[in-house]
C-alpha cells in the first residue's frame, strides 16, 4: 500500500510541468505591471520548485524507512537534480 502511494506521489512530482509566463491581454498592463507580474510568476514558481524537493526528500525519507531503496533513489535524485533557486 505505501509503496503503491510512495510511487504515485513520485511519478506526479516528475511529470509537474510548470506553467509558462502569459500576458493577458485584456488586462491592457503598462511595461512596468507585466515585469511586476513577472517576478510575482517566477517567485511563485520558485516557491512550487522548493516545495516539490521537499516533498522529494519526504518521499526519500519514507521510502527508506519502508526500505523502498528503488523509490528513495529516485526521490532522492529528483530533489537534488532540480535547481529551485534560480
Amino acid at each position: 500500500m505505501r509503496e503503491t502511494l510512495l510511487n504515485k506521489a513520485l511519478k506526479d512530482l516528475i511529470e509537474f510541468e510548470e506553467p509558462d509566463f502569459e500576458v493577458d491581454p485584456s488586462l491592457d498592463m503598462v511595461e512596468e505591471e507585466i515585469k511586476a507580474a513577472q517576478r510575482k510568476f517566477h517567485l511563485s514558481n520558485v516557491r512550487s520548485r522548493k516545495e516539490r524537493v521537499l516533498i522529494a526528500c519526504e518521499v526519500a525519507k519514507l521510502a527508506m524507512e519502508e526500505n523502498l531503496v528503488d523509490i528513495a533513489f529516485k526521490a532522492a535524485t529528483l530533489a537534488i537534480v532540480d535547481d529551485w533557486d534560480a
